[in-house]
């Protein structure tokens, strides 16, 4: 029995199996295993002349599937498939976007996922855009969104930075890596993870500790709680102790700032 098998049959036993977990949509399929699902979108980032940040359209393809794999690996949930809705043609525009997106994934260490889409080949355009989806599968006794606890310390690993007042690049040692992300995810008393997005820091701190029936107090001074973490250069994460965050320090280059604690 496939998963889709799995998933009607379950449909019939009970109606609240999709749900919104903070920017992810979770399709439980059966008792064992969920699927989510990651999106994000951009536009006006290329290298057409109505693009009000030009790059290239590698650059673009990298960092629009850099924040939904974040947002799925942090969930400890494993990518099976990115889906691009492209308002470009294909031919040179989307080939160069897809090739970008092709090398985040060998960064992300998921260079085998299948990637499907679509292009506009009917319209010129002069302003590029893009839709991306991530669907990730995974075992749901392993679910850690809202697993935070009272007394938790909350940090931030990398700096948030976004275009056009930084120029995001990837060897940026202050921007988190995927495979810092990994060390996190498999790091003793380290929670929940949460990437952070266009709202900065304190909302995604507010967030991290709602879903989890928490409040949160500040603590930290040393980096700015509202600026826009753009694709994903920072995340933040609930860890059990100051012990296990001096253990973090110790096995990952990207800034660590301790911001808060929950209550």
């Amino acid at each position: 029995m496939n998963l889709i098998e799995k998933f009607h049959i379950n449909r019939v036993k009970n109606e609240n199996l999709i749900s919104q977990e903070r920017d992810l949509t979770r399709v439980n399929i059966d008792e064992k295993t969920s699927l989510l699902l990651a999106v994000d979108s951009d536009g006006g980032i290329g290298n057409k002349k109505g693009d009000a940040v030009q790059v290239p359209p590698e650059t673009l393809g990298r960092f629009a599937v850099r924040v939904p794999l974040m947002e799925i690996i942090a969930a400890s949930s494993q990518p099976l498939m990115i889906i691009d809705a492209l308002t470009v043609e294909m031919e040179d525009t989307g080939k160069r976007i897809i090739a970008g997106i092709r090398d985040m994934c060998r960064k992300a260490d998921v260079n085998s996922l299948p990637i499907t889409g679509s292009t506009e080949e009917n319209i010129p355009t002069q302003e590029t855009g893009i839709g991306i989806m991530v669907l990730g599968t995974m075992v749901r006794e392993d679910w850690t969104i809202g697993s935070s606890q009272k007394g938790d310390v909350i940090a931030a690993a990398g700096i948030p930075k976004s275009a056009p007042e930084f120029e995001v690049r990837l060897d940026d040692e202050e921007i988190i890596s995927f495979e810092e992300l990994q060390i996190l995810r498999q790091q003793d008393g380290i929670r929940d993870i949460l990437p952070v997005g266009s709202r900065g820091i304190r909302y995604e701190m507010s967030e991290l500790a709602h879903t989890a029936g928490c409040n949160f107090i500040e603590t930290g001074k040393n980096i700015d709680l509202e600026r826009s973490g753009g694709p994903a250069t920072s995340v933040i994460f609930s860890a059990a102790d100051k012990k296990v965050l001096a253990e973090v320090r110790g096995k990952i280059n990207a800034p660590i700032n301790e911001i808060g604690e929950t209550k």
